[in-house]
């Protein structure tokens, strides 16, 4: 199971490749997408994502239900939420949890008093160069990823998180269920190791606890405080400050006074530098505390949002300042939980390509030369050669580099301006023109270097951009006769509203109109001739109509008389 995912709302803005110190962060089909085994569980890509498209795979409602059903549901919390709140108390907070449904709440500092008491037995018998410790799963994680030829170094302890969720699970037995709250998302990829399969069920952030006591109704500034259900572990609840491992040793009664140097790093671009260092040789006889987040885990990127890292170690330092675990509590964690641990070369074998190979692609980059590669890190790697051999390796791509982009959008545009056998020029909301295609040169008989900066009323008439721009709406292809030009255009005029410019595209339609002119003329030139032929049969019917009109009267007029002529004569006879 994926611990951090991408939704479908990424922009494609890449801040979260930018972001990762370890590049495990690509982009597919513009959407980001990060590679599960270079992933270190940091959580800067969550943190830097301004659109929320990265998210932390949560475990809320599966420990919500579990409360809800009244199981045994035991809380191993780190002490990073001491001071984690803005408007109440880290002890008010173990009384909302228990009011929550939380059977049982242990601080993991239990778990990291009997880690302290075991580096300070490592640290007396071995006889290693160097000691890192191993408390941080993110540097954990780090080094066996990429500096696997240093785990050699690693002390072979587990995680506070592994430790006490086995003493956890024996000592409520198989039927709790064992949830664990902390700052950071590296956590929850620690529990799903196979050796703590059995002994962590869920992970929540303290900013999931923070919602889940929101969710429940549950008013926190009006709780008393309470304590937790472990004793007192004094200095160890600082092991989630810089440095807080180093202090618990140096406190520890067992600790031995060594040929040994101790020091802490925190920040995970530091502790690459110094693992560099160690790779180097610079450093011999050391203890070296490494933690990923500045400042320690109460700077964890999924503390609450409200919480200062700073406050809470200031309130950590201040109420936790001496060694209070019992010895006898120590002897009976150790006998009932399995504290050493192997770590394991993880490294990723990738493709190195050769010389020629990233001069290919950094000249397909255009940085064909030295001096062209500007190392401007915004694809997210430290050099434009880094970035060529992940894009070799399938792990970026060339449209990270953002001078790339550029270029290839100017190149676009101008060859877009230079090719188009349309006019197209981009008006200011000064009215002034501040793009023009090479075309308008031959139509305007002005080149782009004299027309860029002059008012567009100097060309043609601009009452329709100026109603563009002050109703910021559309125009779309309406005919326009450019007088003067002797030219008509289809126009259409698009109101750019983040820049507010109008961009007025101008299809020349000059041949078509004057070919429906001729039709025009054509038709009334046939109108005309059949106007001519119709007066004509009218005025010839009506001179055949006159015509018959007489010879039908003087017809008449004979038959009548030839009538009566025959009529006079038959009366006679009779």
């Amino acid at each position: 199971m994926k611990v951090i995912n991408t939704k479908t709302n990424c922009v494609g803005c890449t801040r979260c490749i930018r972001k990762c110190r370890v590049n495990a962060m690509y982009m597919e089909n513009g959407q980001a997408c990060i590679s599960e085994d270079l992933c270190v569980l940091c959580g800067e890509c969550i943190k830097s994502c301004p659109m929320g498209a990265l998210f932390y795979q949560s475990d809320t409602r599966k420990v919500q239900s579990w409360l809800e059903a009244g199981r045994k549901v035991v809380l191993s919390i780190s002490p990073a939420y001491y001071a984690a709140w803005e408007h109440f108390s880290g002890r008010q907070v173990i009384t909302a949890l228990r009011q929550a449904g939380f059977s049982a709440i242990h601080e993991t500092s239990e778990a990291m008093a009997a880690i302290t008491s075991e580096y300070a037995d490592f640290v007396s018998v071995n006889a290693m160069n160097n000691i890192i410790t191993s408390y941080c799963p993110t540097i954990n994680r780090l080094i066996q990823v990429y500096y696997p030829d240093l785990i050699q170094y690693m002390a072979p302890i587990k995680t506070p998180i592994s430790a006490h969720g086995e003493y956890l699970r024996k000592k409520y037995g198989d039927d709790a269920i064992i949830v664990y709250a902390g700052p950071c998302y590296s956590q929850a990829k620690e529990a799903m190791r196979v050796e703590n399969e059995k002994a962590i069920d869920a992970v929540l952030t303290l900013e999931e606890l923070h919602r889940l006591i929101h969710r429940m109704n549950l008013n926190v500034t009006n709780l008393p405080e309470s304590e937790p259900d472990n004793a007192d572990t004094g200095i160890h609840m600082r092991y989630t400050t810089a440095g807080g491992v180093i202090q618990a040793l140096r406190l520890h009664k067992g600790f031995p006074d060594t040929h040994y140097t101790s020091f802490h790093i925190s920040g995970l671009g530091n502790c690459m530098s110094v693992l560099e260092e160690i790779q180097k040789g610079y450093y011999n006889n050391c203890v070296i505390e490494l933690s990923a987040c500045a400042g320690g885990c109460v700077n964890g990127p999924a503390k609450p949002k409200h919480g200062s890292g700073t406050k809470n170690n200031l309130l950590l330092e201040r109420d936790f300042t001496s060694d209070n675990v019992t010895p006898d509590f120590v002897k009976d964690f150790l006998k009932t939980t399995t504290i050493g641990c192997l770590y394991y070369d993880r490294s990723v074998d990738l493709p190195m390509p050769s010389d020629e190979e990233i001069k290919d692609i950094l000249k397909t980059m255009g940085r064909a030369n030295k001096l062209l590669e500007l190392d401007c890190g915004g694809c997210g790697y430290p050099t434009c050669r880094a970035n060529a051999i992940a894009i070799h390796q399938g792990r970026s791509t060339i449209d990270t580099c953002i001078q790339y982009l550029h270029n290839k959008a100017r190149s676009l545009s101008g060859f877009i301006l230079e090719a188009t056998p349309n006019l197209i020029l981009l008006v200011d909301n000064q009215l002034k023109i501040r793009e023009f295609s090479r075309s308008c040169q031959l139509t305007f008989k002005v080149t782009p270097e004299e027309a860029i900066g002059k008012d567009l009323i100097e060309l043609i008439d601009d009452s329709d951009v100026r109603w563009v721009l002050e109703n910021k709406t559309n125009i779309k292809n309406r005919e326009i006769e450019l007088i003067g030009y002797n030219k008509w255009v289809l126009a259409t005029m698009i109101y750019l509203k983040f820049e507010d410019q109008v961009l007025l595209l101008m299809v020349d339609i000059t041949a078509e109109k004057k070919k429906e002119q001729e039709e025009m003329k054509k038709r009334r030139e046939i109108a005309e001739v059949a106007q001519r032929v119709i007066n004509n049969q009218m005025m010839t019917a009506q001179t055949i109509a006159g015509l018959l009109g007489e010879t039908t009267a003087e017809t008449k007029v004979t038959l009548n008389k030839l009538v009566k002529s025959l009529l006079g004569e038959e009366g006679g006879d009779q």
